[in-house]
C-alpha cells in the first residue's frame, strides 16, 4: 500500500497528519504486541523505501511536547 501511494499517487511520506501531528515515519515503529523481529524487518524495508523516494538524508524527532530531541540520519 504504501508503494502505491507514493509511486502511482504521489503520496508525501513527510506530509504531516493536522490531528496528530504525525507523518508515515511514525508507523514505522512496530508495536510490542507482535513478532518484533518480522515487524522490524518489514518496517525497516518501508522506511527505507520513503527515505529513498523523498530524498532525505534524516527526520528530525520530536517528543510530544514538541522537543526536538534528536534527528536519525541514514548514511
Amino acid at each position: 500500500m504504501v508503494k502505491y501511494l507514493i509511486e502511482k499517487k504521489g503520496f508525501s511520506a513527510l506530509t504531516v497528519n493536522a490531528v496528530n501531528g504525525w507523518n508515515a515515519f511514525h508507523y514505522c515503529i512496530p508495536p510490542d504486541c507482535v513478532e518484533q523481529e518480522k515487524t522490524e524487518q518489514y518496517y525497516g524495508q518501508i522506511f527505507s523505501f520513503m527515505m529513498e523516494k523523498e530524498g532525505a538524508d534524516g527526520i528530525p524527532a520530536k517528543t510530544f511536547n514538541g522537543e526536538n530531541r534528536s534527528c536519525m540520519n541514514i548514511e
